[in-house]
């Protein structure tokens, strides 16, 4: 699936102009989905389930021209998801909520700025956050509400989280491998 113009389609991939034309419940095993440097609303959830050996992948088409989603990333009961390269703005809620019994989830490498949270884990296991950078969120940078299991950890790893409104991380949750993050100017709304 290709979202967006002014990139080369595939032969035989589906051309949608809006995140919201994209059939994100429908998604086989192993799709990509492309968004084109742009600026994109929503609401928009994700419903998609890949495979351990074929992932459902969305990203940037180009890596130096990041696509501007200004709506929050909802993964409800999805698995096998990778989502990376994008640049989420002022969301109403969150940059990225994961939920509803999500898992194998990776956020990685995308730009949140503003919105209530960063990024926002209320179920799922085997998830992943790597490498994202997340500015100037109204309350936590990253909030975890989920349990992951000895044998399905989660990760927070190499993700640069700065100017959160209350903590930068806040974790409530067991099974959860923590490191490598930068973590700054925290409490923004908080006195004292």
């Amino acid at each position: 699936v290709v979202v967006g113009t002014g990139i080369a389609v595939p032969a035989g991939a589906l051309q949608v102009a809006r995140l919201l034309d994209v059939p994100w419940s429908r998604l086989p095993p192993g799709s990509l989905v492309r968004i084109a440097p742009g600026t994109y609303s929503g609401p928009m959830t994700i419903t998609a389930n890949g495979t351990a050996q074929s992932p459902i992948r969305i990203l940037a088409a180009d890596r130096n021209q990041r696509p501007v989603i200004l709506a929050t990333m909802d993964v409800q009961n999805s698995s096998h998801l990778r989502i990376s390269g994008l640049d989420v703005r002022a969301p109403q809620y969150s940059g990225f909520v994961i939920r509803q019994g999500s898992h194998h989830i990776t956020v990685s490498n995308n730009l949140v700025t503003g919105g209530q949270m960063g990024i926002s884990v209320l179920q799922g296991t085997s998830i992943y956050i790597v490498s994202n950078v997340i500015d100037q969120a109204v309350t936590h940078g990253i909030g975890i509400e989920a349990n992951g299991t000895p044998d399905a950890q989660n990760v927070i790893s190499h993700n640069t989280v700065r100017r959160s409104g209350y903590h930068g991380m806040e974790v409530r949750g067991a099974y959860w491998r923590i490191e490598r993050n930068d973590v700054s100017l925290s409490g923004q709304a908080v006195p004292g």
